[in-house]
């Protein structure tokens, strides 16, 4: 698993809203989703790869004054732990 974010928030404001939200279906197995938020975010970058795990995948998200703009495309299955593979 990599995960590396950096972010400043304004600490007097707890605004989040959903303002735009998008998703869809890659292959049987692969999905994808685009969001924007509005959020108390004065900036933020994060990047997220995991390969094992509950829908492991690439997710990206880039914040600027109050608003979050986030990708992500991620395996729709969930990862059994003890027995090591999907199910």
């Amino acid at each position: 698993m990599i995960h590396y974010s950096f972010r400043i928030k304004n600490p007097y404001s707890n605004r989040f809203q959903h303002a735009v939200t998008k998703h869809g279906i890659v292959t049987q197995n692969k999905a994808w989703e685009f969001n924007v938020y509005r959020t108390a975010t004065i900036f933020s970058n994060s990047l997220e790869f995991t390969m094992r795990g509950d829908h492991a995948g690439l997710r990206l998200e880039i914040g600027l004054l109050g608003y979050d703009v986030e990708f992500q495309i991620y395996d729709v299955r969930h990862w059994d732990y003890a027995q090591k593979e999907y199910v």
